[in-house]
């Protein structure tokens, strides 16, 4: 009940009344005594009451349950931390329960202002626990203007941490300008180095040269000094004007040794002179040098020409279908049959015989076949 509460001489004597604000209790009979409890927050008004029959104790008030939490503000700032006018700025800072009697997430208000304006404003959900930072940003950037400004941030609550503040400074916008680029910047005095062929061979023990050429860019005058490196082992190379002030020519001369090692050679002249330093790269290829074999010729058997047939095996091949295709001309030449017998009954010819080989018909006093000399 949140106003008065009145009671009738009807009421029950034994009762118990509950309010907020105040009791009004009837004027009861001298004859009845009423048992009551009565538990308020504020005030009790009793009625009048004989001395014999009303009695009066001091109530015990129930413990008041409040959950409370120790908010702090635990530090501002701004982003960046030297502004320059009309830029944003990001306004934050860090939220802190030092103390809590209630369980969390917890809603807290909380309110940020720019030189005592209110600038955001609105209600957090901290995350929990006790002492746990949970940072906090303004949602829309701060347009910084020029001069000194104060930053406070305070959170719903009493007590002396429950806003913070920081001053800082805004300076004025800085104008930035593009110069065009300079055009007329002087060039570097300079030397260039080339050597020709780029690449060659050349025989064990035999000699080799390159043309080298050294030339002046912009005024440059200093003498160039050339060295060669890469050389094969144990060969020499010689420049036939090793240094001078450019534009000049040189001959490098590579001499090889007999038993030098085959292959190629990456050679590297290099040129030194006026703080300033270039290189040309050659390429050597190193060949065998030609050798002088002798050989016997000897007359060819059969044991040489079946070391000839076994180095491969097309070769035996043929070899063996032209044996075996001789072999068969023979056979046939062997069982081949006169063309003409000797006639046996009338009619032969007197004084005369045939071959026995050919067949041919010849005079009975000749001791060979005329047409194949076969003996008769």
């Amino acid at each position: 009940m949140h106003t008065t509460l009145t009671l009738t001489p009807t009421t029950i004597p034994t009762f118990t009344i509950v309010t907020y604000h105040s009791i009004i209790l009837p004027t009861l009979p001298a004859t009845t005594t009423p048992t009551f409890t009565i538990v308020t927050y504020h005030s009790i008004i009793l009625p009048t009451l004989p001395p014999s029959t009303m009695t009066s104790s001091t109530p015990t008030l129930p413990p008041t349950a409040i959950a409370e939490t120790d908010w702090a503000i635990a530090s501002v700032s701004i982003t960046p931390q030297n502004p320059q006018a009309g830029y944003p700025v990001t306004l934050s800072a860090t939220l802190v329960a030092l103390s809590s009697t209630a369980s969390f997430p917890q809603s807290v208000a909380v309110e940020c202002t720019i030189d005592g304006i209110p600038f955001a404003s609105g209600t957090v959900l901290y995350p929990g626990p006790v002492g746990n930072p949970y940072l906090m940003n303004a949602q829309t950037p701060w347009i910084a203007t020029p001069g000194t400004h104060t930053l406070t941030w305070s959170v719903s609550g009493e007590g002396s941490n429950n806003a913070l503040s920081t001053t800082f400074t805004v300076g004025p916008a800085v104008q930035t300008t593009t110069q065009p680029a300079s055009t007329s910047t002087q060039p570097l005095a300079d030397f260039t180095i080339s050597a020709t062929p780029p690449s060659q061979g050349v025989l064990q023990g035999q000699t080799v040269s390159y043309s080298v050429n050294v030339t002046a860019l912009n005024g440059f005058n200093s003498p160039v000094s050339l060295s060669v490196s890469g050389l094969p082992p144990n060969a020499d190379g010689v420049f036939s004007n090793p240094s001078a002030p450019p534009n000049f020519a040189s001959t490098l001369t590579v001499t090889l040794p007999s038993n030098v090692s085959t292959g190629p050679y990456t050679l590297t002249v290099t040129g030194s002179g006026g703080g300033i330093t270039h290189i040309a790269n050659l390429v050597l290829t190193v060949n065998a040098a030609a050798t002088t074999q002798t050989s016997t010729s000897t007359p060819e058997t059969s044991s040489g020409l079946m070391s000839v047939l076994g180095q491969d095996q097309l070769l035996i091949l043929g070899a063996a279908v032209l044996l075996a295709a001789v072999l068969i001309a023979v056979a046939l030449l062997s069982r081949r049959k006169p063309t003409q017998t000797q006639p046996t009954g009338t009619g032969a010819a007197t004084g005369m015989v045939y071959c026995p080989k050919c067949g041919t018909q010849n005079l009975a006093a000749n001791s060979y076949c005329a047409k194949c000399g076969a003996k008769l």
